[in-house]
């Protein structure tokens, strides 16, 4: 599970200290909220969506997803690709600390963005 650091990274990344004062309570707590959720089910979630899109301790299954998504690279996939970071998470059924950063921080974008939306302020 994400550390306490990881997830205030995540917020300061995405919040600058002139963004942080003009936060309303609603948007402050989606935002936290959106964060901590993310950041509890990404490793959850996202080994098990891997496996699902056909990545897995023996390779990319033949015919899936995930094997289309390999033949886009011509069979020679990046390092550091979004399919070898997929195969990565489906051989070993976990995510580095930076994805869980990544996931962490598009999911207090959204909790912000719920938080606005549904508190009915102007955003």
């Amino acid at each position: 599970m994400a550390s306490t650091k990881t997830l205030l990274i995540c917020l300061l990344v995405l919040l600058d200290a002139s963004t942080v004062a003009s936060l309303t309570w609603t948007e402050a707590f989606g935002a936290v909220a959106g964060g901590v959720v993310t950041a509890v089910a990404a490793p959850i979630v996202i080994p098990a969506a891997a496996a699902g899109l056909g990545f897995g301790a023996g390779g990319i299954a033949a015919g899936s997803l995930g094997a289309t998504a390999m033949s886009w690279y011509g069979g020679k996939v990046a390092v550091g690709s979004i399919v070898a970071s997929m195969q990565s998470v489906g051989a070993t059924g976990a995510i580095s600390t930076a994805f869980t950063a990544a996931a962490s921080a598009g999911g207090a974008a959204v909790g912000g963005y719920m938080g606005c939306t549904y508190g009915k302020e102007n955003c």
